[in-house]
């Protein structure tokens, strides 16, 4: 994550930094190449840019989010929509990791939408909405003809919520199941052609 530092506040954690994209392209027939980078143009990056300090938005870090979530404070949760905020998904920063599949290249960050990017201008296009959010770790499967398995974890009911796509991004499975402990974020999962691992240990981190 890239934080704009004269933007920051008392509210600021480092898991809340704007996600920037940086590209390089190789010409070999010329034996050059070129460089660039873009901020992830998100709702809170806009904001930011009027100068609106994080502490000050509407749509809330994730350290505040996470904090509210861990005493149950429904009403910053949307509960009927997997845990993510009232935001529509406006509150994703798309900081943490890239995945492309169906031939878009998404930003993706733990608890919210993914942001469509063009790859070559690196362009924010679009918010991609889904049902519920997607971690920053879905995983796209060569061997099953680019089929994308993801999860999202509702901080507020502990559920898991486990999607699978095909590779024109069509619904193929979707189910949910309780998470056995007091876990406060699943971070990531295994996969193989016939199954999906998820680890839910008993084990807790304090992050914040």
């Amino acid at each position: 994550p890239n934080p704009q530092p004269r933007y920051r506040s008392g509210a600021y954690h480092w898991f809340d930094g704007d996600g920037a994209i940086h590209r390089v392209g190789v010409d070999g027939a010329a034996g050059s190449a070129t460089y660039a980078w873009r901020y992830v143009r998100t709702t809170r990056y806009r904001k930011q840019l009027r100068g609106m300090r994080i502490g000050e938005l509407a749509l809330r870090p994730i350290a505040t989010i996470a904090r509210l979530a861990l005493t149950r404070d429904a009403p910053a949760l949307d509960a009927d929509t997997g845990g993510m905020l009232h935001s529509n998904g406006n509150a994703a920063l798309g900081n943490t990791a890239l995945l492309r599949h169906n031939g878009t290249l998404l930003a993706l960050m733990e608890t919210d939408w993914p942001l469509a990017v063009d790859p070559d201008t690196l362009a924010t296009l679009r918010y991609v909405e889904l049902p519920t959010g997607m971690t920053a770790h879905p995983k796209v499967l060569p061997e099953l003809d680019d089929e994308l398995r993801y999860f999202h974890f509702d901080m507020l009911k502990r559920n898991v919520h486990y999607t699978v796509r095909d590779r024109h991004g069509a619904l193929v499975h979707q189910s949910r199941f309780p998470a056995r402990y007091r876990t406060f974020m699943m971070h990531d999962f295994a996969v193989c052609a016939t199954h999906s691992v998820f680890i839910d240990a008993p084990l807790l981190a304090d992050v914040l």
